[in-house]
């Protein structure tokens, strides 16, 4: 992985700042998205076993029964991941990084239930009402740290998922919505910010 930014609005219009960088872009119907940067051959296969070990850590620290925010390849890939493990359902997994999704995750967590926060900022400041969303209530934030490739073997259905439903994104930003995107040789997205 070479960097991450946050990106917006969508679908963005192009992130690569260095020869060979492919950006993969989370889809999303928001108003801003997130992408990390890889190179090489491989890039494809190496992005998708990061978001399906990422998707697999977040399913574990949530749940079977635990809810998703987000319409992207990362939170369809912790549903699917979701079904395969036990116990939870007092957990919400943030997958946009948006304040918006964050909002969203704290009203769907019950009192003393946790938000796992598995992508990273998509915005540079999110305003939370601590008092109400989250002291009064016990609700507990929780950051789900990119896995990346986790040393152990991923299922193979969750990695073939990922690659089936990457798109190729358009440097033009018109590619219709896809769970996540493929994008190279453009220039960078107005906004964006690299943050490796």
């Amino acid at each position: 992985m070479i960097g991450w930014r946050p990106v917006g609005p969508t679908p963005p219009t192009g992130l690569d700042p260095h020869p060979g960088m492919v950006w993969y872009v989370e889809g999303t119907r928001g108003r801003f998205t997130w992408a990390r940067g890889y190179e090489g051959a491989d890039a494809d296969r190496v992005a998708a076993v990061d978001w399906v070990g990422t998707a697999l850590a977040a399913a574990a620290m949530a749940g079977r029964d635990a809810a998703v925010v987000g319409d992207g390849a990362l939170a369809s890939l912790v549903r699917l991941a979701a079904a395969s493990t036990r116990g939870g359902g007092e957990a919400v997994v943030e997958t946009t990084g948006t304040g918006d999704g964050i909002a969203s995750a704290l009203a769907m967590a019950p009192d003393l239930g946790r938000v796992l926060l598995a992508a990273r900022p998509a915005e540079p400041a999110v305003t939370l009402d601590t008092y109400h969303d989250l002291h009064r209530r016990g609700v507990r934030l929780t950051p789900v740290p990119w896995a990346g490739s986790p040393g152990v073997a991923l299922p193979d259905g969750l990695v073939a998922w990922a690659l089936d439903h990457l798109a190729q994104g358009s440097p033009a930003g018109t590619a219709p919505f896809a769970p996540w995107y493929r994008l190279s040789a453009a220039e960078p997205a107005p906004g964006s910010r690299d943050e490796t």
